[in-house]
């Protein structure tokens, strides 16, 4: 990490497109002993969802135009650690919520992830959650933790349709 930032503030509404993410943190590959699931050399950064301190709540519009047909489905894919911060780990009691058009989908609780620092890889199910009548639907991400310095570092977030 010699030379390299360990993490960095970006705006994510204007250069992503999200909502309340104005003030986001991305930690880099190897901060906090987490290492990232995506991204290459100084591309490599994980979201942190305590945001020095305060809790995200983010979301992203985005369009499905399949409803689930047969067995096929839409999966929400993502990597989560829990941090340590020279021996201060993610609380708990902390928790982590994604959402899809507000309904809960998944919720990872910090006492769920056995090492701080590892990734570990989810996939949830989500085509029972969103209403197909409307094909524009909201991801959220939301820290129900309350403020604290050592949330959650997540990465890979995806959402795929069609998996048999």
């Amino acid at each position: 990490m010699n030379g390299v930032n360990i993490w960095e503030q970006v705006n994510l509404d204007t250069t992503r497109g999200w909502t309340s993410g104005a003030y986001t943190e991305l930690g880099a590959n190897g901060y906090l002993t987490v290492e990232t699931t995506s991204g290459v050399g100084d591309q490599a950064f994980w979201l942190d969802t305590q945001n020095s301190p305060g809790p995200i709540n983010i979301s992203h519009d985005f369009i499905d135009d399949t409803a689930p047909v047969d067995g096929k489905t839409a999966v929400l894919s993502f990597d989560i650690a829990k941090q340590d911060f020279d021996g201060h780990f993610t609380p708990a009691n902390e928790s982590f919520e994604f959402r899809i058009d507000g309904q809960t989908v998944a919720q990872i609780d910090a006492s769920d992830l056995a090492n701080a620092g590892e990734m570990y890889h989810y996939e949830v199910n989500i085509a029972g959650y969103a209403d197909n009548t409307d094909n524009t639907h909201t991801l959220s991400l939301v820290d129900t933790s309350g403020y604290s310095y050592n949330g959650f570092s997540v990465d890979s977030i995806q959402i795929n349709d069609w998996v048999v």
